[in-house]
């Protein structure tokens, strides 16, 4: 072998060793590449599974509030339908009362709204044509000691029950339906009371 050959074989060997080590640190790098590459997507992925998790977390308590919130509604409904229907039927009770107990009510509702004055008590056309004869009369005599007189008057008013005390401009409604209105309140809380307790 000639000294050439063996400076190009010489060459050869130490190119190959090279190549060798540079082709062992190139996979030792890509080994390390994709190692990192593994972790860093096993974490990215557990972040993904957590956050997936917390969101379907929120989400299943917001439907729970809201099914809880949805039942709540739907009672408070009902409750507020069962009161509505029991004070209907009580105002309707008021305004089918027997006769002598109806007409005992109006002068009770008189004595505790008249005004010490001339005062005109207008009833509806259906309460008029079945009024006592002496009920002008018992009402002012119930309310003399307030010094109060009243005059029923012949002409209905537009009302189904109770009665309007007119002092001049000034109208005092004591229909069923009025009294029933301003006291809605606390009679529903009797109501519930009652019901509910």
């Amino acid at each position: 072998m000639t000294g050439l050959e063996k400076i190009i074989e010489k060459i050869m060997d130490e190119s190959n060793a090279n190549c060798e080590s540079i082709i062992k640190k190139a996979n030792a790098d890509a080994e390390a590449i994709l190692d990192e590459a593994e972790k860093q997507g096993k974490a990215e992925a557990e972040k993904i599974i957590s956050a997936a998790e917390k969101e379907a977390d929120n989400v299943a308590k917001k439907a729970a509030s809201g099914a809880q919130l949805q039942r709540a509604n739907a009672l408070l409904a009902t409750k507020i339908e069962i009161i509505n229907s029991t004070l209907a039927k009580a105002l309707q009770s008021f305004k089918e009362m027997p006769e002598k107990d109806y007409f005992d009510a109006l002068v009770k509702l008189a004595v505790e709204n008249v005004q010490s004055k001339d005062g005109v008590m207008m009833l509806s056309a259906d309460d008029l044509k079945r009024m006592p004869a002496d009920f002008e009369a018992t009402v002012n005599n119930a309310v003399s000691s307030k010094g109060a007189k009243v005059t029923v008057s012949d002409k209905p008013a537009a009302i189904e029950s109770g009665f309007i005390l007119a002092y001049g401009d000034v109208e005092i409604n004591c229909t069923f339906d009025s009294l029933l209105e301003s006291y809605r309140d606390e009679l529903k809380d009797k109501v519930c009371e009652i019901i509910f307790a």
